[in-house]
């Protein structure tokens, strides 16, 4: 007699995002995504709006990425967008009760598990009422500290009611939520001060897709494109805004290895609002003749501009409001360069220390110019120290920081809650 059987129902999760498609932030979303999906679970990518620039809001969403589903809500008008105040955060409210709360529910009530990208309050207020609605399970995934201490004091300004705004929906989510996954250290300290007890937090810094961020990729395209082939080359790659990189301090620097080394040449790979004023301050020290700025780059393309390096570097501020930011962060370029096999510069601070230390790469401390510049300058001169930091690197990507085994550890966490 022939059985027939049912093929396995695939559990479902729902990821909502509150950040734009090929953001870094997302970029990590759909790289986890896709180890799920391998994993046997369906898994739909959910974006609330569109971002807050034009830039953001002319990106053309698929409705599907390498079997992820793919859904979007209206855009959210620019003026909820800007800085909030009471009456403004009411009509933003009415706003997204109109708008997106009928589909959000929708799909809450097709799945499983539901997690919440950033615990910031368009995206929280939804995630809350929706679970709470559907009785679904709240995950909570937080990779920056947003609040007070964090990126509302840098982005809010003296605009108290946004930033106790920001900050209660980050200490509120996480008590509402079945588990929370923390990036970094410190945001794991913050869920536990929250009254999150250890066993509902899972510590899942960012990584690399190994396959694509590879020492096997070459680089000599781009270094011909920019006439980079005779040059040592230092590369950052990160945005040109308030809170993003913190160019003066890169190009402070470089500078500083320009009188030593003739054949340096700086390499960044971004844009952003703040990318001309940066320029104008490279002429203003007189080496803007040797930093080549090569614009926005897709995501897909970011390996092949990589490749084209010989050092990387990852300088941040230890001055507040930069510590609890940066020490509570874990930058997804660290690990994209990592995975490249070639040698890290970076601040000694927060993950990038505990990713680091002891061999992956060269940790420098505090905020100033001339250390970094030193570390660099030693480094180029020491081809065989370079190549033994990058195979280290590179070893750690491969064993620790690739989204292979962190998607699984995410996989599991998803099965544990389903079985209690």
């Amino acid at each position: 007699m022939n059985i027939t059987q049912t093929p396995k129902k695939r559990t479902r999760i729902l990821f909502i995002s509150q950040t734009p498609l090929h953001s870094s932030s997302t970029n990590r979303y759909v790289a986890l995504c896709r180890t799920l999906i391998a994993e046997g679970f369906a898994v739909t990518l959910f974006f609330i709006g569109k971002g807050k620039s034009p830039e953001d809001s002319a990106i053309v969403y698929p409705r599907e990425i390498d079997g992820i589903d793919i859904r979007t809500t209206m855009p959210i008008p620019p003026f909820l967008l800007g800085n909030q105040g009471i009456f403004s955060a009411l009509a933003a409210s009415i706003y997204l009760l109109a708008t997106c709360f009928p589909l959000l529910a929708v799909h809450c009530l097709r799945t499983d598990i539901v997690t919440l990208a950033k615990p910031l309050p368009f995206g929280g207020f939804l995630a809350l009422l929706c679970t709470a609605i559907t009785r679904k399970p709240l995950v909570l995934d937080c990779d920056d500290w947003e609040g007070v201490g964090g990126f509302a004091t840098i982005k809010q300004g003296g605009n108290a009611f946004a930033k106790a705004v920001i900050t209660y929906f980050e200490e509120r989510i996480p008590v509402a939520s079945r588990a929370v996954v923390v990036v970094s250290a410190i945001l794991k300290k913050r869920m536990e001060l929250c009254g999150i007890p250890d066993d509902r937090i899972l510590y899942l810094p960012p990584g690399a897709d190994i396959s694509r961020f590879s020492p096997a990729v070459s680089g000599d395209v781009v270094r011909s494109r920019f006439g980079l082939n005779d040059a040592l080359v230092i590369c950052y790659l990160g945005l040109f805004k308030p809170g993003g990189a913190n160019w003066q301090f890169i190009i402070d620097i470089f500078a500083g290895i320009t009188c030593k080394e003739a054949r340096a040449r700086l390499f960044v790979i971004g844009h952003g609002v703040e990318l001309e004023t940066a320029r104008a301050y490279a002429e203003r020290l007189g080496c803007a003749d040797k930093i080549v700025f090569a614009g926005k780059v897709e995501h897909a393309d970011v390996p092949s501009y990589l490749a084209a390096a010989d050092i990387f570097i990852l300088p941040y501020s230890d001055e507040f409001p930069h510590t609890l930011l940066n020490i509570g962060r874990a930058s997804q370029k660290l690990y994209e360069y990592m995975a490249m096999g070639k040698p890290v510069v970076a601040s000694d601070i927060g993950e990038v220390r505990e990713s680091l230390k002891d061999g992956g790469g060269v940790l420098v401390p505090g905020n100033t110019a001339d250390p970094f510049s030193d570390h660099i300058i030693a480094l180029l001169a020491s081809p065989n120290t370079m190549t033994a930091l990058g195979s280290e690197a590179r070893r750690r990507t491969e064993n620790t920081y690739n989204y292979g085994s962190l998607g699984r550890k995410l996989a599991a966490l998803y099965r544990k809650i389903l079985e209690t």
